[in-house]
Formats: structure tokens, C-alpha cells, sequence
């Protein structure tokens, strides 16, 4: 065994009685190892492991409030997550050391923060509507570094700082959705309903970015 799992989860949850109105919070502290194909440069024949392999450490937060009447549900919240010491491995053939290689890319960080905000109503027993729309920001909140090893003998290429602090992850950062809904009383449905996703930005590539490359 490499390495150990352990995870630590603190909640704490404020749920006053305060009628139609709700507010919870909560934090989230974890650290885990990473995957398997992250430990091992080439875990098909090598049995070589990544140099000092470590756990993967994450901090989040969130606080949510709720609102319900008996014809509409309201609810908004706030989340924050901290992800750092994380690493992944690249096999691919580089072009300029002419070889098959193995990239250990290590203590890639990343912050993620946002609101979610979302409701339901009725407007009779027929017709129903659902609205839900995201605003959040994901983000590299560092650079990381790569150490390149040959695939055929793990023999350390190169090694070099990547440039990915405060390049956007490749996830939307709004999204909305809405619908309107009918059901029947003898049991059928029948419902409507609009997705929008935007503000997806290009995948980084922790290869190209870094000084070894763009030095080049």
C-alpha cells in the first residue's frame, strides 16, 4: 500500500425555525490519494512509482438558504473549493527528446467558487415551472511542475515550471435552465424546457505550457 486514504468531513447545519426560511452551512476537509494511473509512470509493464507520492488535499465550503411556500421553493447557495497537491501523469511521445515519456505533473492546485440558485413553482395543480441558473469561476490557482522520464528506462529527461496559474478550467461558468410543466389529472405529462451553457473556455495542456516548450 502506497498510500492511505483518509477522509475528515466537519458539518455543521444552522436550521432556525424561522417559518418558511432555512439556512444551512457546512465545510468539507479531505485528503486522498491520487488515482492509480497517477502513481506509476507506466503501471502496464513499470513498475516504477512517481517520486514522492502524496495525498490530495481539499478544502470546501457552502451555506445555503431556502425558502418554501406551498407554491414556490427558493433556494440559493454559495459554494467555495479548494483543491491543492494534486498530480497527474502524461504519456504521449515528445518530440523533442525523440522518445516515448513519462510526465509527472505535480502540485496542481485549483480554486472553484460560485453560486447556484434555483426554484420551483406552482402555479396550479396542473402547471409547474423549474428554474435553476449557476454564476462560478474554475480556476488553476497556481503553476504546477513536470519532471519528464523516459518511458523505456525512467531515466529523469527534463524538468520545468508549467504556467497554468489563473488559467480557467474547461468547464461552462453559467449555466441556466427553465421548463414549464403540465401534468394532467388522468396521469399524462407533458413539459417544455430551455439549457444554456456558456463561458466554456479551452482545456489548458500541462504539456505545452510548459517553460521546456515555450522556451523552445
Amino acid at each position: 500500500v502506497l498510500l492511505s486514504f483518509q477522509s475528515i468531513i466537519f458539518e455543521r447545519v444552522s436550521a432556525p425555525t424561522l417559518g418558511k426560511h432555512r439556512l444551512q452551512g457546512s465545510v468539507m476537509l479531505r485528503g486522498e490519494s491520487p488515482d492509480i494511473d497517477n502513481l506509476f509512470l507506466q503501471p502496464q509493464y513499470n513498475n516504477h512509482t512517481v517520486d514522492n507520492p502524496s495525498l490530495r488535499h481539499s478544502i470546501a465550503g457552502e451555506l445555503n438558504y431556502a425558502y418554501t411556500t406551498p407554491t414556490v421553493e427558493l433556494n440559493a447557495t454559495a459554494f467555495i473549493t479548494s483543491t491543492s497537491n494534486d498530480t497527474e501523469v502524461v504519456r504521449y511521445y515528445d518530440d523533442l527528446a525523440a522518445t516515448y515519456s513519462d510526465a509527472v505533473i505535480a502540485n496542481i492546485a485549483r480554486l472553484n467558487f460560485g453560486i447556484e440558485l434555483s426554484s420551483k413553482i406552482r402555479y396550479s395543480h396542473l402547471f409547474s415551472s423549474t428554474f435553476a441558473l449557476t454564476l462560478a469561476q474554475y480556476r488553476f490557482s497556481q503553476d504546477a511542475q513536470l519532471s519528464l522520464y523516459a518511458d523505456t528506462d525512467n531515466d529523469l529527461i527534463a524538468t520545468s515550471n508549467i504556467a497554468l496559474g489563473n488559467c480557467h478550467a474547461p468547464y461552462p461558468e453559467i449555466t441556466a435552465y427553465g421548463d414549464i410543466a403540465f401534468r394532467s389529472p388522468s396521469g399524462w405529462s407533458a413539459r417544455l424546457s430551455a439549457q444554456y451553457w456558456g463561458l466554456r473556455r479551452v482545456e489548458p495542456s500541462l504539456i505545452r505550457r510548459s517553460e521546456r516548450i515555450t522556451s523552445y
